[in-house]
């Protein structure tokens, strides 16, 4: 699976989201979205979209690979760090994350 999109990190400050720029990763790029109702937590959503998405990403290979599983070897860790990747990726996106 390729991705078709800036990689991140992308981080919000405010209402504005900055991820790498494609030619030099010294520089930026970024966008302001402060003329949107609910810019700020837009601004985290978006910043965070590489991140969850990458975490949806091991989650559906941890239920691909453990559903089913009922008789047989669950792996219980691949299962736990695809939960924890994607708690800790959704509290960043509605700002609870420290």
């Amino acid at each position: 699976m390729t991705n078709q999109h800036t990689p991140g990190p992308w981080t919000a400050i405010g209402p504005a989201v900055y991820f790498p720029a494609h030619t030099n990763p010294m520089e930026t790029g970024g966008f302001d979205i402060s003329n949107c109702p609910h810019s700020e937590a837009n601004a985290r959503l978006i910043a965070t979209a590489p991140e969850l998405l990458e975490a949806l990403q091991e989650a559906l290979a941890a239920l691909a690979d453990n559903v089913g599983m009922q008789d047989t070897y669950i792996d219980f860790d691949q299962v736990r760090n695809a939960k924890a990747k994607a708690s800790a990726s959704i509290a960043k996106a509605i700002g609870q994350a420290s």
